[in-house]
C-alpha cells in the first residue's frame, strides 16, 4: 500500500491527460456524438495538520457554521441521454493576499471604520484564478479536446451567474443557452419593466395554479 501510494504521488502521471483520452474512448464506445455540461464544484474535508498535501486552505463548513482545512475542487461533467461522466477537474485556491486583505477589511467594517481609511484591495494575482474562472478554462479546455461533440447548453449553480461566466461559456460553443441558478433578490426585465425574481416567479406559480 505504501509503495502504491508513493507512486501515485511521485511519478510523473500525466492524470489531465488520461482522464481527458479515457472520456473520449467512452464517448465514443457509446457513440455519444452530443451533451451538456454541467459545471458543479466540492470541497474535501483534510486534516488540520496537512502541511504538503497542495491546495489546501481554509474552508467555510456548510454543516456547521465553522471552519475547516481542505481542498476545493471545480468539475465539469458531461450530461448525455445515455450517461453522465467526468469531464475534467482542476484545484481552486483563494489569492493569499487577498484573503488577508479581506479579513482585515471585515474586522474595520464591524468598527464603521470609512472605506478611504480602510486598506485598499489589492491587485488580482492571475496566479489565482477564481472559481467562474476555473469553470471557462475547463469548458474551453473541453471544447479544444472533443470537439466533435455538439454542445447543446450548459449548465451551473448559482455561483456561476456572474455576466463574465455566462457570456464567456455562451461565447465559447458559439452562442449557445447558459441555465444557471438566480438569487431571488436579483431583477430581472420582463415586457421592458424590471422585477425582482422572486416576485415574478410567485406571480407566475399563483397563475399556474389557476
Amino acid at each position: 500500500m505504501a509503495a502504491l501510494s508513493r507512486m501515485f504521488r511521485k511519478s510523473k502521471i500525466p492524470w489531465n491527460t488520461i482522464l481527458t483520452v479515457s472520456t473520449i474512448v467512452v464517448l465514443r464506445r457509446y457513440k455519444i456524438t452530443s451533451g451538456c455540461p454541467g459545471i458543479d464544484d466540492t470541497d474535501k474535508k483534510r486534516s488540520k495538520s496537512a502541511k504538503k498535501t497542495a491546495n489546501v486552505h481554509k474552508i467555510k463548513n456548510k454543516g456547521s457554521g465553522g471552519y475547516i482545512m481542505g481542498q476545493s475542487l471545480v468539475f465539469p461533467v458531461m450530461i448525455t441521454p445515455k450517461i453522465t461522466i467526468s469531464a475534467g477537474f482542476a484545484f481552486f485556491m483563494p489569492d493569499p493576499e487577498l484573503t488577508a486583505w479581506w479579513k482585515i477589511d471585515q474586522k474595520l467594517r464591524k468598527q464603521d471604520v470609512p472605506k478611504y481609511k480602510r486598506p485598499a484591495m489589492p491587485q488580482k494575482n492571475e496566479k489565482y484564478p477564481t472559481i467562474p474562472e476555473i469553470a471557462l478554462q475547463l469548458l474551453s479546455e473541453f471544447k479544444e479536446n472533443r470537439s466533435n461533440i455538439k454542445i447543446k447548453s450548459i449548465f451551473a449553480d448559482a455561483l456561476y451567474g456572474t455576466q463574465k461566466f455566462l457570456d464567456g461559456a455562451s461565447k465559447l460553443f458559439g452562442g449557445i443557452q447558459v441555465i444557471s441558478q438566480i438569487r431571488s433578490s436579483r431583477k430581472l426585465r420582463h415586457r421592458g419593466k424590471e422585477k425582482h425574481a422572486e416576485d415574478f416567479f410567485r406571480r407566475i406559480l399563483q397563475f399556474a395554479k389557476k
